[in-house]
């Protein structure tokens, strides 16, 4: 893995976890991203940045948002990343498993950097059956 600017021990925090950390419930992932945040391990990608903004319900709260996610870490998207993403969704297809475009980003991505991923989604345990995927246990 190539030289990178954030700590190895960051944590790549899907959506569905931002979710519950938004809304301020007592869920054991929205503790988790309060500690990580204090401890500067928190990263996102490109995917998940515009999945949390589009859902903003004003303009206030997306600057709001925008500006709590500007001080995470952006995992940059790997050069072939349109590739990977294919070739995982083609081999989740064919064990029966149909995952959602973003998603597969989303994995390749923390795959390529080596990250956890802390996600309340089921299907990338499947992810994590064909792939190198690390997945947060709560």
């Amino acid at each position: 893995m190539p030289d990178q600017p954030w700590s190895p021990d960051v944590v790549l925090v899907d959506t569905s976890a931002w979710i519950e950390f938004f809304r301020g419930t007592e869920h054991p992932a929205a503790a988790l991203i309060d500690r990580l945040l204090l401890e500067d391990r928190v990263a996102i990608t490109g995917v998940i940045r515009a999945e949390l903004l589009q859902g903003a319900r004003n303009d206030a709260q997306k600057a709001a948002l925008g500006r709590q996610l500007a001080a995470t870490v952006r995992l940059p998207d790997p050069a072939d990343l349109w590739d990977r993403v294919a070739y995982l969704g083609y081999t989740l297809r064919r064990k029966g498993f149909e995952v959602r475009l973003p998603d597969l980003a989303i994995a390749v991505v923390a795959t390529a950097h080596e990250v956890p991923l802390l996600s309340l989604n089921g299907h990338f345990e499947a992810v994590a059956g064909v792939s190198t995927l690390q997945r947060v246990k709560l």
